[in-house]
């Protein structure tokens, strides 16, 4: 076959494969950041008490 196909091998490259989490981490750490820290500050607003000028106590 033309280009190689018939090599058998598989169509993910292994070059990075010990270092895939550590590839992926930051990405990681940025989104659970971005997404947990939003969330957090909702659930903790949400059990607040609401002021009389529209604030939470």
């Amino acid at each position: 076959m033309a280009g190689g196909a018939s090599t058998g091998g598989s169509s993910q490259s292994e070059t990075f494969a010990p270092a895939r989490y550590w590839l992926l981490l930051p990405s990681w750490v940025t989104l659970t950041i971005l997404v947990l820290a939003p969330v957090s500050m909702m659930m903790v607003y949400s059990f607040l008490t609401k002021e009389f000028r529209g604030g939470v106590i």
